[in-house]
Order: structure tokens, then sequence, then C-alpha cells
């Protein structure tokens, strides 16, 4: 279902939302990423709402001392009884782009299949996945490239 929804990104979707498509590379530089996640897929400060669900995906720069460079929450994929959900799993591929670059679609289908490895190496980067059972939320702690 999901794969036939994000073919044409450059179509609206049937309730006229037009999906962003990330054009920007990954920077070292964290603040660079945050507004190109601002700039280009429409986060607003650190978060991704959708009308039916505020701030359903949140990006959390780690510091300088940390060996994560970023961490990324999400409070649910999909969700029939909210229209606009299909949208997360569309903006999460593009996020995936900036931090994965060529296995963004590897870690795409973790989230998709809901078979997400609690660690795995992506495009360099050690990432480690958490489940909270207080809030149901799933994170990715995501390492420095290298």
């Amino acid at each position: 279902m999901l794969q036939s929804q994000t073919k044409s990104l450059d179509k609206p979707f049937p309730d006229g939302w037009v999906a962003p498509v990330l054009k920007s590379k990954w920077s070292p530089n964290l603040i660079k990423n945050y507004q190109i996640l601002h700039n280009e897929l429409g986060f607003k400060d650190g978060t991704y709402s959708i009308p039916s669900y505020p701030k359903a995906i949140h990006f959390i720069g780690e510091g300088p001392w940390s060996d994560e460079e970023v961490s990324l929450m999400f409070l649910f994929w999909t969700d029939p009884v909210l229209e606009e959900s299909y949208r997360i799993p569309v903006i999460t591929r593009e996020l995936f782009k900036l931090y994965f670059e060529e296995d963004a679609e590897r870690v795409w289908n973790y989230f998709n299949n809901n078979d997400i490895p609690e660690k795995f190496t992506a495009n360099g980067r050690t990432v480690t996945a958490t489940y909270s059972s207080a809030n149901g939320a799933v994170s990715l702690h995501i390492g420095r490239k290298r």
C-alpha cells in the first residue's frame, strides 16, 4: 500500500498534500541539518507534525561529547483512524536519506515492515533502536559518521 503512495512524490496525494523531497545532503554541522529538516521537510522546533497528531517525529541533536550525533523518536508510524498518518512514512523515507544515504531504503524497510534490529550499521553509522513502553515511542540513536 505505502509503496504505491510514495512512487510519485511530485504529484499531490488525494487529500491535496504534496510530499516534500529532500534536496540537500548531510552536513557535519548539526545546525545545518536542523535547518534542512525545517526548510525541506517541514520540521518545526525539531518536530514533525501532522494535523491530527502534533509532534509525531522528534529530532534530537546530541552534544559533541556523545558518540551519537542525533536521535530520532517516532511516536507512531501509521494509524487508519488518523487520515494524514500516511505522511509519517513518506517524510521518514526522506529523513532517512539525510543520515543513511544509500542505506536509507533498507532502514526505512525495517520500519515499514516493523522489523527493526536493536543494533545495526547504515552509511558508516552505528544505530541503536530502543522502544519506550511509557509512550510507545521507537527511537533511533544514530552514531557519528565514521
